[in-house]
């Protein structure tokens, strides 16, 4: 009976099973937010969201833009459980090249071409040198140009980006802690804090005077603070006894909470500031949160998070992004001379909802797929040496489209 709990527990440990469909609902709301934006721009020259869809409708749509959280929020929940399985000392340590790797595979490759693409079909803008290699650089934040237009949206991998290169330093600083001091967790725990607050303090450095603060690399790395302490959580406390100790009802209510919070953060925080940084952790942080819960709980996922459109979507979902701003701009005269922007909208979604799925296959069969299998593949020892075997610790995510680090 022992060996079975074992077993149910790594079973459910492993992956968290809905975390494609929360990919696939937070992306779609990003796209859906861009070309409402974007049509509202070309038929009104304003961005009155209320004036164009009516003041529920017009409130709703701007609270789109708040699920990128969601994407910040998971990102730091599925890459940080091994290494607190490593500080913990439960699993080795995991391969920093291996993590690198995989990190660069997943994100460069299909971005590179994505840039390229805009290159090639509508030349650099007016940008200089140093813009353009921003962009490739993930850097647009900091020297943004006209060439970045129609990847504006990508400040958020830019954000990613940041939090890839801090993870591996700061979980080295936690395990050295939590190994070396008797109260070493706590240790941890403020070396944690003190990056999230430092960001903070320095989100203003460097950016380019059209970004926001809320796409402050720096100051994004607290968007990434949920996650880990939810890795933290299921890591400490793999058991589903813990988590039935939580009322019924707490996956709900952290959904409805991380919901209104999606909805009213632009309303609350419209300049894009450090409000809206923090509101937008509480959101992503709340919703990824609501979904952990009731996994962990051991119940089952919501029927709406569930089904292979939901799937086909959150596997693709990267591409996507990269490829939905290209294709409205192509497409953007869809739908012009509509009665009402209203008419617009709805005519430029059901041209451009299916030509931004066909780009993104593409994007996704010719270059994002091939690179995470060619990043993933088993690499050949050293001449004369045996090739130690790959040890893969229990809890590693294999879902939600992330690599194992």
């Amino acid at each position: 009976m022992e060996g079975e709990a074992v077993g149910e527990r790594r079973s459910r440990d492993a992956e968290l099973v809905a975390g494609d469909a929360l990919r696939a609902y937070a992306l779609m709301a990003v796209v859906v937010f861009h070309i409402v934006a974007g049509v509202l721009l070309l038929d009104t020259g304003t961005i009155d969201f209320g004036a164009a869809y009516g003041q529920l409708g017009g409130s709703l749509l701007l609270g789109l833009q708040t699920t990128v959280y969601v994407f910040f929020a998971l990102s730091a929940f599925l890459l940080s459980r091994p290494f607190v399985r490593a500080a913990l000392g439960e699993a080795p340590f995991p391969s920093v090249r291996r993590y690198a790797r995989h990190r660069v595979g997943r994100i460069v490759p299909a971005f590179w071409t994505a840039a390229v693409v805009i290159l090639v079909v509508y030349g650099t803008q007016g940008a200089t040198h140093a813009q353009v290699l921003a962009l490739f650089g993930f850097a647009q934040v900091y020297e943004h140009g006209q060439v970045a237009g129609l990847v504006d949206h990508a400040w958020s991998v830019d954000v990613e980006m940041l939090f890839y290169a801090v993870l591996v330093p700061v979980a080295f600083a936690c395990a050295w802690a939590v190994r070396r001091f008797r109260r070493g967790g706590r240790i941890a725990v403020l070396v944690v804090l003190a990056v999230a607050v430092v960001g903070a303090a320095l989100e203003h450095a460097g950016l380019d005077p059209v970004t926001p603060v809320s796409q402050s690399p720096l100051g994004g790395l607290r968007a990434f603070l949920p996650g880990v302490l939810l890795a933290v959580l299921v890591v400490r406390y793999p058991d589903r006894a813990h988590w039935e100790r939580l009322p019924r009802a707490s996956s709900a209510v952290l959904a409805g909470v991380g919901l209104f919070l999606v909805w009213r953060t632009p309303h609350l925080a419209p300049e894009g500031d450090s409000l809206r940084l923090y509101l937008g952790t509480l959101s992503g942080g709340c919703i990824l949160g609501a979904v952990v819960v009731r996994q962990f709980r051991g119940g089952a996922v919501w029927r709406p998070l569930r089904g292979p459109v939901v799937a086909w979507v959150g596997e693709r979902s990267y591409s996507i992004f990269l490829v939905h701003g290209i294709v409205f701009w192509a497409l953007h005269e869809v739908g012009a001379g509509q009665p009402s922007t209203s008419r617009r909208l709805l005519v430029a979604l059901v041209v451009t909802l299916p030509a931004i799925m066909a780009a993104a296959q593409v994007l996704h069969v010719l270059v994002e797929r091939p690179a995470m299998r060619y990043s993933r593949r088993a690499r050949p020892a050293a001449v004369g040496q045996t090739a130690p075997p790959i040890v893969l610790p229990v809890g590693v995510p294999l879902a939600a489209g992330e690599l194992p680090a």
